[in-house]
């Protein structure tokens, strides 16, 4: 009960602070008075709005008995940020978490940041602030980790639980460090500059930083799908321009309760009323985008497509097999069953070619290695008149420097069309520590030590090269398996390409019932939304649904360990414009991230460098002015 009393009479003394005048509260860094801020007032002048010359009263902060209690309030902010984070990924999504999301998070940050240290002592606060966001973060969405980790990874369930708030929270946090954090540190409390200077790091960050999850922060805005089609234009990454300044904003306003006058109240209406303005633009844009699109195109080429969800069991390779709710036994007999059922159930599609789609490991054996069971598929194929699209693995002999061959795996999508040669997509985008060992290559010992204590872990080599399959003019498929759903690039590279029709086939049958479909489902409805093509989700275990080019579901569902199967007459979309010229709009997010440095940063000290010339000009002339 003592713990809650500082904060209990700082929110008090919230509700009754903007009645009374406050000392204004200057930042160490900062002069009291002096020349023109970023934000266009002039410290040289007294605020009559925000100083009492008669009694001026202490801030808000003055309330807190202790700098402990200044810390207490600090780690509640950054547990709460960590909590409103979790809560607004999917299948924990609170419909408006994501309007507060970073907001108790820049709250603290200025709290921290408030108190005299040097450069690195600051660095490390601003890191001790972010990493519990994404512990918290992890704590409440990363059932999925444990699943994994104690029901196929061997580990007892606190070692799995211990993975997944030290292992992938610590890497969501350091996400948050070095995306909001680090900037926010250089922006030093310059409100508008922040505003620029924030969320064009954090997009910069986001697209060339290699990371776990290609997750972007402004992604939290989907419950509202209007206001996330303008990634169609911008890419996700593009949403940090409108959930990160209305948190900075936000943040702003409250730091009036215990900074007074720190950012005049003009700034902050006009800087809302400007986010109002954006917030309405791409409101009004993605109410554009849903309608239009709602319409298939006059002309748009059509293709059926047939997805098997098998259900296959994982428990000959699960350490706690009771917990694998599968029990139906993989064979190609039993796939190629299910597939002529749902080839009988749909009847012919007249002048559409057909693909039928097998998900990610439900093919037996290697396709290209295994030639008998090679043969028999084809025949069947080419019996019927479809393309083949399925997940297997492939096995290439590489050269080492050494001079030594290596038999080296990747994941694959072949597929096969009736009556011609097969093509070969190599997975770009793998799981780490479950397809590889992130850093194995440069640190051996590292990787060998992972190895040993998960034996399970595979180590495969990515492919570098986003492969389209042509089946018939105008359709052109995009093959994605599983975790390339989570990094733009493979979709972007293949509609690039020509890509109209996009297949995603993956198995998350390792993460039991977990909200690792519901993840992977939002992250595949921003490549659809990205793209603007069709993307089919194919799960052996499910969940699969086809969702349109405006990343919505647009057919029945299969649910959760079902096995059925999904026929659907899909019509061709067109590549927008971000797929098009995603690395030119890449560029500018780079170009305008070095300028608003180079501004924001260069601009104080070159006045320093200035005002020390002129000091000295002054002293020569043996006057003071």
């Amino acid at each position: 009960m003592a713990d809650l009393i500082p904060v209990a009479r700082l929110m008090a003394a919230v509700s009754a602070g903007a009645s009374r005048p406050a000392q204004r509260s200057v930042r160490e860094d900062r002069p009291a008075s002096g020349g023109p801020d970023d934000s266009g007032s002039d410290r040289s002048r007294p605020d009559n709005s925000t100083l009492d010359s008669a009694a001026p009263q202490p801030g808000l902060l003055a309330l807190l008995p202790s700098p402990w209690a200044v810390r207490r309030l600090i780690a509640i902010l950054v547990l709460t940020s960590g909590l409103l984070f979790g809560l607004s990924t999917p299948g924990h999504q609170v419909g408006f978490a994501w309007l507060a999301t970073f907001l108790p998070l820049f709250l603290a940050l200025d709290l921290t940041l408030r108190r005299p240290a040097g450069g690195w002592v600051r660095l490390l606060k601003v890191l001790a602030c972010c990493w519990p966001v994404g512990a918290m973060m992890a704590a409440v969405t990363g059932g999925w980790v444990v699943n994994t980790s104690y029901v196929f990874g061997g580990m007892p369930l606190p070692a799995a639980w211990a993975v997944n708030v030290l292992g992938y929270g610590t890497l969501i946090g350091l996400e948050v460090f070095a995306f909001l954090g680090v900037p926010f540190l250089l922006c030093r409390g310059r409100f508008l500059f922040g505003l620029l200077l924030i969320p064009l790091w954090a997009t910069v960050g986001e697209i060339y930083v290699p990371r776990f999850l290609y997750w972007t922060f402004g992604q939290v805005m989907f419950p509202l799908p209007a206001l996330v089609q303008v990634a169609d234009v911008l890419g996700s990454g593009g949403l940090n321009f409108w959930l990160l300044p209305l948190h900075l904003t936000l943040a702003a306003w409250m730091r009036q309760a215990y900074a007074p006058g720190e950012v005049p109240h003009r700034t902050l209406r006009l800087a809302s009323a400007a986010l109002a303005v954006a917030f309405g633009l791409s409101y009004a844009y993605g109410t554009w985008r849903l309608e239009a699109l709602a319409e298939v195109r006059p002309g748009a080429a059509r293709v059926r497509l047939v997805g098997i969800q098998p259900d296959f069991s994982l428990k000959a390779l699960s350490s706690n097999p009771e917990l694998s709710p599968s029990d139906r036994v993989a064979s190609l007999q039993a796939l190629v069953s299910d597939t002529n059922a749902a080839l009988i159930g749909s009847g012919p599609a007249a002048g559409v070619p057909t693909v039928v789609v097998w998900p990610e490991s439900v093919y037996p054996v290697p396709y290209f290695q295994a030639r008998e069971a090679r043969a028999q598929v084809e025949s069947w194929a080419n019996a019927l008149g479809v393309h083949l699209l399925l997940a297997t693995l492939d096995s290439r002999l590489l050269r080492r420097p050494d001079g030594r061959l290596d038999e080296e795996y990747f994941g694959a999508a072949v597929h096969v069309p009736p009556g011609g040669p097969p093509g070969v997509y190599y997975k770009m985008n793998l799981i780490p520590f479950g397809e590889s060992i992130p850093f194995s290559d440069l640190v051996p010992v590292w990787g060998h030590a992972v190895k040993a204590l998960v034996p399970r872990i595979s180590q495969f080599l990515p492919g570098h090269d986003p492969t389209v399959f042509p089946v018939a003019p105008g359709i052109t498929l995009a093959p994605m398996i599983c975790f390339d759903a989570m990094d733009y690039h493979p979709a972007l590279g293949m509609a690039g390409r020509g890509a109209t029709v996009g297949v995603l086939m993956a198995n998350l049958a390792w993460f039991g019932r977990s909200t690792a479909s519901t993840q992977m489902e939002r992250f595949a409805r921003f490549r659809a939304i990205e793209t603007r093509i069709p993307i089919l989700m194919l799960s052996q275990n499910g969940e699969s649904v086809l969702l349109d080019a405006r990343g919505e579901p647009a057919s029945p569902r299969l649910a959760l360990f079902e096995t059925g199967a999904l026929s659907l007459e899909v019509a061709a979309g067109e590549p927008s414009f971000y797929a098009r010229h995603s690395a030119w709009v890449h560029r500018l997010y780079l170009l305008g991230l070095l300028l608003a440095a180079g501004i924001g940063l260069g601009g104080p000290w070159l006045r320093r460098r200035g005002g020390s010339r002129a000091a000295v000009g002054r002293a020569e002339r043996g006057g003071p002015g």
